[in-house]
């Protein structure tokens, strides 16, 4: 059963609280509205989006802040970063690279996971427990419960099976789309998850459930 189901299972056997139905709206959504970009203060909603990502955590949005306002000396400082992303900063256009940068910006301050989809089951679940937010979320697995994770699904096939375990939490695992087959990876609250997708989509990106990207 996926994680979308267990939501419509909710709505048919129990009265649901304002919140869960909030939750189960973004995902019966296809698209998003799209915005006129002239209309967006894009530096804003850049930084907006940071500081959801990345708790306010005031280092972590030192160094985002540089990527948004900053870009010229802030890609230069980053290069092979944004070379481990597949980026050359020569051609790339300063949107994808401030969108990639924020994104890493919460990797490298332990706000997200950065990984591929056939990453193995171990390696994605040290490297997903061992962020911040997942404690801040106070998330914790049983072993048993580790145990019966996938382990050769992949790193979506995990993360839907995520979403399951932490749905009756209102918690699931999020990634922002920054292009290419690199994953960037966090849990998050559901209603975290959707106003980041809003923020995301008025500027032309994307930010939704792991298992959907």
């Amino acid at each position: 059963m996926g994680f979308f189901d267990i939501f419509r299972k909710k709505k048919e056997s129990k009265k649901q609280t304002a919140h869960e139905e909030k939750a189960l709206s973004v995902f019966t959504v296809d698209e998003m509205p799209q915005f006129d970009l002239s209309e967006v203060d894009v530096k804003s909603v850049r930084r907006q989006i940071a500081e959801i990502m990345m708790y306010s955590d005031e280092e972590a949005l030192l160094e985002a802040n540089e990527c948004i306002f900053n870009l010229t000396e802030y890609k230069e400082l980053h290069k092979s970063d944004y070379e481990a992303y597949g980026f050359d900063i020569s051609a790339a256009n300063k949107d994808a690279l401030k969108w990639a940068g924020i994104a890493d910006c919460a990797v490298r301050h332990g706000y997200a996971v950065r990984t591929n989809a056939d990453s193995s089951r171990d390696e994605f679940l040290t490297a997903l427990k061992g962020l911040k937010c997942t404690a801040e979320l106070k998330i914790k697995l049983t072993p048993g419960e580790e145990a019966n994770l996938s382990e050769d699904g992949g790193v979506i096939k995990i993360c839907e099976e995520l979403d399951a375990l932490l749905s009756d939490r209102m918690i699931c695992i999020g990634a922002a789309d920054i292009g290419g087959s690199i994953l960037i990876v966090f849990p998050a609250e559901v209603d975290k998850i959707e106003e980041l997708g809003q923020l995301a989509n008025t500027i032309g990106h994307r930010i939704t459930y792991a298992q959907a990207i």
